[in-house]
């Protein structure tokens, strides 16, 4: 396995390590956040799912050398640099510890995606092609 891949997966699991971590230290502020029946449950369940799928394409990418991983990563990444730029100002609302892990994790996630992308990853991707 390459060093740049190592560098993803590792980067990619302790940013979501560190995502689950602040979503259960911060889930009571979610919580009152939202104005619906059972915001509890359903924060839960979809908290969950999307942590099962992230683990799921990090580890497609990164030892199952899924190329399309690393692309819906990517784009994941960007829709949620969207929303977070669209939500700044509730963000800013928000504890210093929810904000901090919020910016530590795209960063993470960043770095992750630059990795994986770049130098010695990219024949890691590249089909095997037939002796």
């Amino acid at each position: 396995m390459p060093s740049n891949v190592r560098n993803f997966l590792g980067l990619s699991i302790l940013a979501l390590a560190i995502s689950i971590v602040g979503s259960v230290i911060g889930f009571d502020e979610a919580v009152a956040m939202m104005p619906i029946p059972n915001a509890g449950t359903i924060l839960m369940i979809s908290s969950v799912v999307m942590f099962g799928i992230s683990f799921g394409l990090i580890a497609a990418a990164g030892w199952g050398r899924q190329n399309w991983a690393r692309w819906v990563i990517l784009i994941f990444f960007l829709l949620g640099l969207a929303s977070l730029a669209l939500s700044f100002q509730k963000l800013m609302g928000m504890s210093s510890f929810q904000v901090g892990t919020a910016l530590i994790t795209t960063l993470m996630k960043a770095a992750a995606l630059y990795f994986v992308f770049t130098g010695n990853a990219k024949e890691w991707f590249e089909p095997k092609r037939a002796a």
